[in-house]
């Protein structure tokens, strides 16, 4: 029985060394993809700002296409790092905070409701009737 209870003992400790290494191993991630990320961003508009003030010709008319390509990418990454983070506050405080959801998810609901259509004439049609 004692050495049942020891073999379980050396499992759970391995277990434990092996999630720390994973852990260890996600900050560094984290810290390699999303510190640099606000300095990237910042430089990124910084150089969009100064080759915006020159004189643009092809070559920098195509930079400052790739530049608004790079900081539109770094600025969708930093939007879904928040939203992934906020799901996640959600996911951990969900039972203890249910009123506070529901009305997220009410207001999420009422912001995707379509309330009316512009039709082929330029009118905004809000009627049942008008719009079928």
């Amino acid at each position: 029985m004692l050495g049942m209870m020891l073999g379980y003992t050396v499992e759970i400790e391995n277990l434990k060394s092996k999630i720390d290494i994973y852990r260890n191993g996600l900050q560094q991630w984290s810290i390699k993809m999303f510190r640099n990320m606000k300095r990237h961003i910042y430089e990124i508009t910084k150089r969009i700002e100064l080759l915006s003030k020159g004189k643009i010709n092809d070559s920098i008319n195509a930079e400052l296409a790739f530049l608004h390509h790079q900081l539109e990418e770094l600025l969708e990454k930093k939007d879904t790092k928040w939203k992934q983070r906020s799901k996640m506050h959600w996911m951990y405080e969900g039972y203890q905070n249910t009123s506070y959801f529901h009305a997220c998810a009410s207001e999420r609901r009422m912001i995707n409701t379509i309330i009316g259509l512009q039709n082929t004439g330029e009118f905004w049609c809000t009627k049942d009737i008008e719009i079928q």
